[in-house]
């Protein structure tokens, strides 16, 4: 069982998305799936400093444009969290890469009885502006 679980859903940048690249922080890279979705199980402190590689995809030149970002980190249920992963899955089946998928399609979690679905919740907070 984890003890808190939290994703952050990838901010705009200025209003322009931005996209999580290679996930090199030992916490994200303990899930084990290239998502932003984690538990504390990890952390042993209160305060916690996480790297997250990102891009805009916006180039100017060669180089990419970085703009300030707003972050939001959620803490979620179990059960949204357990949503979130699957979900990965499931995308990740529906869509194999050609040569070597397998095609077959990962089930979706649902705690919803005599329906499909879940119920779940989560509260966010929100970031001060960061200038990368």
């Amino acid at each position: 069982w984890l003890k808190n679980i939290y994703t952050m859903p990838w901010p705009a940048a200025e209003w322009r998305p931005a996209t999580m690249m290679t996930i090199t922080d030992p916490v994200l890279l303990a899930e084990g799936l290239p998502i932003a979705v984690f538990s504390n199980d990890q952390i042993s402190s209160d305060l916690y400093t996480m790297q997250l590689n990102y891009s805009t995809f916006n180039f100017s030149g060669y180089s990419m444009q970085l703009f300030p970002l707003k972050l939001e980190l959620r803490s979620i249920s179990h059960n949204y969290y357990q949503y979130l992963r699957q979900y990965y899955l499931y995308e990740e089946g529906r869509f194999p890469d050609f040569l070597t998928g397998v095609g077959s399609v990962f089930p979706l979690h649902s705690n919803v009885e005599n329906g499909y679905g879940i119920f779940a919740g989560y509260a966010s907070v929100f970031s001060e502006i960061i200038n990368p």
